[in-house]
């Protein structure tokens, strides 16, 4: 018996367990903002992996399943083994009839675990921004790439966000790319709302609350390009010395980027936080969210901020001409250039918020500050040079953005997902 036969008739409710490999961030968001919509009378979930405990709220909340089987952080084979067990067990006893891995690392441990498990369920794999890795060194370099391939071709159904990753997918493994599929990056607007006491949540997290803040949020890797965003700060800080930046995130790159930031002098408004769990609040903070790099990994961030209503500055590429190119919001830039993106974050920092956006900042003197205060300190610049004229932009009135949040709504994202589980499981 396999998953095709598991289910008995298209009324049985496919048995999921998604899995995790305690990436946190953007991944983590995505698969519990998916878990939390897939329709409950075709889906009984289960999520297994490291969360951090926020979001094992949120799943306890909406009677979502939750379970940690052990280090199911990234490791070798012989590290992941008594993990891979673990699993083999739950998904033995549960019955289950789709294993949904969320992202390369999580795919990687479910390839081990189906390899000899009968019956089999049926696999999905979000790759959540696949690139080609590097030729691996050393006489088992390429047997070790040879295996790669094939537990990535393994998987029934392979859901990438864009049609430039597909096009990566091709090129890496053929093989793979035939099950392959666009899933839009999506976005749930009920979670979030730009109704927040900005100069509070500033406050709350160690910032000025009467300065601008620009602001980036994801892994720091060499991928998104922040070495750009911080010589482009330098520029910024240079003109206007009201504006702060934030970068939020782990990575490999915050020693190098914050010796970057003591090199260009500009340590004293550059902000470096660890990657938390309140990033959409600390966004609708921000005057302006930079998304750095050109590929697929700053989408959900660009969405948020959109459904928040806060300015955004992105690289420009395949995925952000695809899904934010043509929207009135989002300043396009080119890839490497810090002038170019330093004007880019002049420009969004002369929008004004929102005007129902509740002031909530207070100065040292004690205060009250508008937002309309955030943007400038008007004893420390002209604010009638050229360029600095702010521009007040009625962002309800553009039908643009609310037509493309519509179309990365996650209830479109969670009924096709839906469907190829079922696809699978009949």
């Amino acid at each position: 018996m396999d998953h095709r036969t598991r289910a008995k008739d298209r009324h049985t409710r496919a048995k999921i367990i998604h899995l995790t490999c305690g990436e946190g961030g953007e991944l983590g968001e995505n698969l519990i903002t998916l878990a939390l919509n897939l329709p409950r009378s075709r889906c009984d979930q289960t999520v297994v992996g490291a969360l951090p405990r926020q979001m094992r709220d949120e799943l306890a909340r909406h009677a979502v399943r939750w379970v940690n089987v052990g280090a199911t952080a990234p490791g070798t084979a012989n590290d992941q083994a008594p993990t891979a067990r673990q699993l083999e067990r739950l998904i033995a006893a549960s019955e289950a009839t789709v294993l949904h891995a969320h992202g390369m690392q999580a795919g990687i441990l479910a390839s081990q675990v189906i390899r000899d498990l009968s019956p089999r369920p049926a696999t999905v794999l979000s790759t959540c921004g696949f690139a080609a890795p590097p030729p691996r060194r050393g006489l088992l370099g390429p047997v070790r790439d040879r295996a790669f391939r094939k537990a990535i071709a393994g998987f029934d159904r392979i859901l990438v966000e864009s049609e430039a990753e597909l096009a990566r997918l091709q090129a890496y493994e053929p093989r793979a790319a035939g099950r392959a599929a666009v899933l839009r990056p999506f976005v749930d607007t009920n979670r979030y709302s730009h109704k927040i006491d900005a100069g509070a949540k500033r406050r709350k997290v160690g910032l000025l609350g009467e300065a601008a803040l620009v602001g980036f949020a994801g892994p720091l890797v060499e991928r998104h390009g922040l070495e750009t965003l911080l010589r482009a700060a330098g520029v910024i800080i240079a003109d206007l010395p009201n504006v702060e930046f934030l970068l939020i995130g782990d990575g490999p790159l915050q020693d190098s980027l914050q010796a970057l930031a003591h090199s260009l002098r500009i340590s004293g408004s550059v902000v470096f936080l660890k990657d938390r769990a309140d990033v959409p609040e600390v966004i609708a903070a921000m005057n302006v969210l930079v998304a750095p790099s050109p590929g697929e990994g700053g989408m959900l961030r660009a969405l948020q901020a959109l459904s928040l209503q806060i300015p955004i500055v992105a690289v420009g590429g395949a995925t952000t001409s695809e899904y934010l190119g043509s929207l009135e919001e989002v300043v396009v830039v080119p890839p490497g250039d810090p002038e170019a993106m330093a004007e880019g974050i002049r420009q969004q920092l002369e929008v004004l918020p929102p005007a129902d956006v509740p002031p909530g900042a207070v100065s040292e003197m004690g205060l009250p500050l508008s937002h309309d205060d955030f943007l400038v300190s008007r004893e420390e610049y002209d604010l009638d040079r050229t360029g600095l004229k702010r521009r007040l932009r009625a962002f309800g009135e553009v039908d643009a953005a609310e037509q493309a949040l519509e179309r990365h709504d996650v209830r479109h994202a969670a009924e096709r997902v839906a469907e190829f589980y079922e696809e699978l499981v009949h």
